[in-house]
């Protein structure tokens, strides 16, 4: 199975996006929110999401686990699709920063999933997957596998064709 690894904040929104009127609504890292009569969620920029809807669209045996912070909203999936994912995420990988003492790297939740996932589905193992994430908590096995954006842009298009690439590759 080949599974991207997806982080939202960097990633589908950045620090310098414009969300509100032609004004920057927003400087620092705390990311852009809209108020819902469901409470706070995030916003996304559509062309950040199109850019992976169209990976998916393309190459549809590649699934999507959602390793933001935002996986531990009850109604995610519901989030994800009002922020335009047109595809249905696989999972959500754990979460162990629940304890504000945890400083276990987001790396470790990942592992945990993809250990879980293949212990409960030896027929269909993970084989190839890419981490998309701005910040570098990951482990030192997942270097190969991980697309760092910028907080400061998100996915880019060049970026983009990386992962794709990076999955859907033959090796000779």
């Amino acid at each position: 199975m080949k599974v991207i690894f997806l982080d939202i904040d960097g990633v589908f929104n950045h620090i310098l996006a414009n969300f509100v009127e032609g004004t920057y609504v927003h400087r620092g890292y705390k990311p852009p929110h809209r108020q819902t009569e469901n409470g706070l969620s995030l916003q996304m920029l559509p062309e950040k999401v199109f850019m992976l809807n169209c990976i998916i669209d393309r190459h549809p045996e590649i699934r999507v686990v959602l390793s933001s912070a935002g996986r531990i909203n009850p109604r995610w999936r519901e989030e994800m699709r009002a922020n335009g994912f047109l595809f249905e995420f696989l999972d959500r990988t754990p979460s162990f920063g629940s304890h504000q003492y945890d400083t276990r790297p987001r790396g470790s939740e990942i592992r945990a999933w993809m250990d879980k996932w293949n212990a409960e589905h030896p027929e269909d193992p993970v084989a190839r997957f890419a981490i998309v994430d701005d910040s570098s908590d990951m482990l030192d096995e997942h270097m190969a596998h991980f697309f760092r954006t910028s907080c400061y842009e998100g996915l880019t298009p060049a970026i983009a064709n990386m992962i794709e690439y990076h999955l859907t590759y033959e090796e000779r």
